[in-house]
């Protein structure tokens, strides 16, 4: 199988290297950002492979009789003259690309690689080629061999199915060096029947499991040509997205070779959405096919798994590599695919773009900053805010993400919001400068603003008088004064447990710590549990805070309520119950956490 494909100097291409799954590769991208192109370098080096087997077929012809292509075989490369092979900004006068294709037999590797070059006092004739390195194809050739009934002529195939509105109405039956030629040059709808002619079973199998519903092909020869039908019903008047359905399979079932690549151009271009996800699916299954698909469709980029999905871009910077996404990637990419006014004006008007660690913090900032800006009268501070599902390797996700917003909307200002987890609490001030100083050498407008707790969850339990006022809310037959005792009471007895080491504290936080120090081993590798613990008192209590342990204090809160009075017999609140409560509870400034307050002049800093 392909597992890496180097491009140099050929068309948009400066110098991109793509790291390839062994089985599916959806491109993603802007347009004009070199999907297609990849295409066509895959096409041209198979040009340059095929012209170079011996016609023994018993292997590749050596350096020095290396053969050259004839620039009138190019129909299926976007140019005009030859010169259009080549990178724009090469020196005048120099006009040579590489293409290498780098495969896996088994458990050895072979790089095969072409330079082709255009003479330099003739225009639109010819391309000189030449073997990067002729070793390879030697070792490649030995490889093949060792197989029974293989050779290099049949052991990479490697076809091209584009979104088709019509097939010819008289297709004569063909050889099958004509069908391949006919492929290769991307005239597929030419060739459809013939290629379903020796796999109509397995065509028809596609076709059930993309339609749920079974179909018959039935073929006669009328006069020299194909006569075909599905169902007792000509194929020519079936509607274009089922036609593109029957070529995609035919393309696939056709190869026998030993590496079986595909190209696929907008495999949904005429599908109905309804059958998309199936098509995906029954894709992604398939075995013994690599394939590479460009694909604009949201639904299609949607089920696509992130490993599986690269995003090219920068392919006119040199060395530049691309592999499947981050997953941290996935929103920005689909909110670009789909192109939804409101989502791209938030990036668009957007001052500043706040990072946080996961759904609960987005939906609480998306409350809280209309409404401070309600009661305070300030405008309400415009900001895009990014999910970054957790923040294991944080520098690797920023470096990820940041050129691909500065793409969108440069010269924004960056603040991460971050949990302060089971980290030391001494020490945080000094690892907030390593992050900053870290990320600044890519993301100059960045700081980081820490939660007065362990999450956002646990801000509210670090202030007695604000949570008091909050649980009054619910119990309402409990003083004020009297709840505010039993926060004293319940944060005194958190803070002895927590210190015992064997109690149920202890434990739920030390397991919690060691998760953190497994995720983030270079960051935790010098910290011990017992640093945790050293700066922990009554007093800030919220440091200690996970989701869990919240629920657990509000629960040791209600029973010490229950036994103030008896009639109360709702359940304990939880978390989720406080932050509704905190913003409904809302109506003046001396309403909000101080805490919270620094966040959103944090947020709104010029």
């Amino acid at each position: 199988m392909l597992t890496s494909i180097k491009i140099k100097n050929f068309k948009s291409i400066i110098d991109t290297s793509i790291n390839c799954n062994e089985d599916y590769n959806v491109f993603i991208g802007a347009n004009n950002a070199g999907k297609t192109t990849v295409f066509e370098a895959i096409h041209l080096w198979k040009m340059c492979y095929d012209i170079n087997v011996k016609k023994k077929n018993d292997g590749f012809y050596s350096s020095a009789n290396c053969k050259n292509i004839l620039f009138r075989y190019f129909e299926n490369i976007r140019v005009v003259h030859d010169e259009d092979l080549f990178n724009s900004k090469l020196p005048n006068g120099r006009y040579e690309c590489s293409i290498s294709l780098k495969f896996r037999i088994e458990d050895d590797f072979f790089e095969l690689g072409f330079v082709l070059t255009k003479p330099t006092k003739i225009d639109d004739a010819y391309l000189q080629v030449s073997y990067i390195d002729y070793s390879e194809f030697a070792r490649f050739t030995a490889k093949i061999n060792s197989f029974h009934g293989s050779n290099v002529a049949n052991a990479v195939s490697i076809y091209e199915s584009r979104p088709i509105a019509n097939i010819i109405a008289n297709e004569p039956k063909m050889t099958m060096a004509e069908i391949k030629e006919k492929s290769f040059k991307g005239k597929s709808n030419e060739v459809l029947r013939n290629k379903i002619l020796s796999n109509e079973h397995k065509i028809e199998e596609h076709i059930e499991a993309i339609c749920r519903r079974h179909l018959k092909f039935s073929s006669s020869d009328r006069r020299g040509y194909i006569d075909m039908k599905i169902d007792g019903k000509d194929i020519l008047s079936y509607g274009s997205g089922f036609i593109q359905l029957v070529e995609l399979f035919a393309s696939i079932e056709y190869s026998s070779s030993y590496i079986k690549i595909l190209l696929i151009d907008e495999p949904d271009a005429h599908i109905h959405v309804q059958y998309q996800r199936a098509l995906v699916n029954r894709l992604q299954n398939l075995s013994d096919y690599q394939l590479f698909i460009i694909s604009h469709n949201i639904r299609f980029v949607n089920e696509t798994q992130d490993s599986k999905l690269f995003y090219l871009r920068d392919v006119e910077k040199p060395e530049n590599t691309i592999t499947s996404i981050d997953p941290i990637m996935r929103p920005l990419l689909i909110e670009g695919l789909t192109g939804i006014a409101t989502e791209l004006d938030k990036w668009q008007t957007a001052q500043k773009i706040l990072l946080v660690e996961g759904e609960t913090d987005i939906n609480f900032l998306n409350v809280l900053l209309p409404k401070y800006a309600q009661i305070t009268g300030n405008i309400n501070i415009i900001a895009k805010i990014y999910n970054l599902h957790g923040i294991d390797a944080l520098y690797n996700k920023i470096g990820v993400l940041a050129p691909a917003v500065a793409h969108i909307v440069p010269n924004r200002k960056w603040l991460l919001i971050r949990d302060t987890d089971c980290f030391p609490l001494n020490k945080i001030r000094e690892q907030k400068q390593k992050y900053i100083t870290a990320i600044n050498t890519f993301l100059q407008d960045f700081n980081i603003f820490y939660q007065n707790g362990y999450g956002i969850e646990s801000t509210f339990i670090s202030d007695d008088i604000r949570l008091a006022k909050i649980l009054h809310q619910h119990y309402t037959t409990i003083s004020i004064e009297d709840i505010k005792a039993c926060i004293n009471e319940v944060n005194n007895q958190f803070n002895t447990e927590i210190h015992k080491e064997g109690s149920r504290l202890y434990d739920e936080l030390h397991k919690h710590f060691d998760r953190q120090k497994r995720k983030r081993e270079n960051i935790y590798k010098m910290i011990v549990f017992e640093e945790v613990l050293a700066d922990i008192n009554s007093n800030n209590i919220q440091y200690i805070m996970t989701k869990e342990i919240v629920n657990q204090y509000y629960e040791e809160l209600h029973k010490r309520f229950c036994d103030l009075d008896n009639t109360i017999h709702d359940e304990p609140l939880t978390s989720t119950d406080i932050l509704s409560l905190y913003i409904n509870g809302l109506n003046s400034l001396d309403d909000f956490y101080q805490c919270h307050i620094d966040m959103i002049n944090e947020i709104n800093r010029i």
